[in-house]
Order: structure tokens, then sequence, then C-alpha cells
């Protein structure tokens, strides 16, 4: 009678695990199919912020403002500017 209780407990034992494995699997898989997914829109916005840096890059640059300043009538100052006294950090 005992073996066949441990027989019995071992059966029902293999066939939760079994269930269990393919409940895991199908879980997997189907996370694997969303990760794919999100792993197309990472790349696509990693490409968007690329462009639109490279956009700021070119309108931020120096020549790109000098320009508009032209377009806009500004004209570039030749005089420099420079202060030749110095001015004490202290009177006494």
């Amino acid at each position: 009678m005992r073996p066949r209780i441990i027989l019995s407990v071992l059966f029902v034992a293999i066939v939760a695990l079994t269930f269990t494995r393919i409940a895991v699997a199908n879980r997997l898989s189907t996370n694997g199919a969303v990760l794919g997914g999100l792993e197309e829109q990472i790349n696509f916005y990693e490409t968007e912020n690329a462009l639109i840096k490279e956009k700021i890059f070119n309108l931020s640059s120096l020549n790109n403002i000098s320009s508009k300043a032209a377009r806009l009538g500004f004209v570039e100052d030749r005089k420099g500017f420079v202060i030749n006294s110095e001015v004490p950090v202290a009177i006494r």
C-alpha cells in the first residue's frame, strides 16, 4: 500500500511540474514578442533623438546664428573693448 501512495504522489508532482513548465514557457514566449516590439520602439526613438540633436546643433551653431543676425541687419563690431586700468579690490 505504501509504495502505491508514493508512486501516486510522484505522478501528481510530475504532472503538476509539467503543466507549470508549459505555463512558464508560454508566458516567456509572449514576453519575447513584447520585448521585440519594445526594442523596435527604442531603436526608432534613438534615431529620432539623434536627428533632433543634429537639428539643435545646426540651429545653435555660430555660423547659423551669424547668418541670421546678418539677415536681420545686425553688424559686427570690429573695435575691441579692453579694460586697461587695474581696479583695486579694497581701498586701505
